[in-house]
């Protein structure tokens, strides 16, 4: 649980920021309902806790597998 916004909050505000971010969404929740929520808003990946670190591996991999987005150079004036 973070302090301040919830995960949903915190995708829907990297997404429509724009920021090319790869998102994992992990919960311990006992509903699907939050992973469900957060991929169809631009979750990456999602994790239901407890997972194995046979899953964790299988998510890290495929965040490291994909090409980097090319962040905007900041103008030098």
């Amino acid at each position: 649980m973070m302090p301040d916004v919830d995960g949903i909050e915190l995708i829907r505000s990297v997404r429509a920021s724009g920021i090319p971010i790869m998102i994992i969404a992990m919960s311990g929740a006992d509903e699907s309902v939050y992973l469900r929520v957060a991929s169809r808003l631009g979750a990456d990946y999602v994790l239901r806790k407890p997972f194995t670190i046979e899953d964790l591996q299988r998510v890290l991999l495929g965040v490291m597998a994909v090409e980097p987005p090319q962040l905007p150079e900041a103008n030098q004036n």
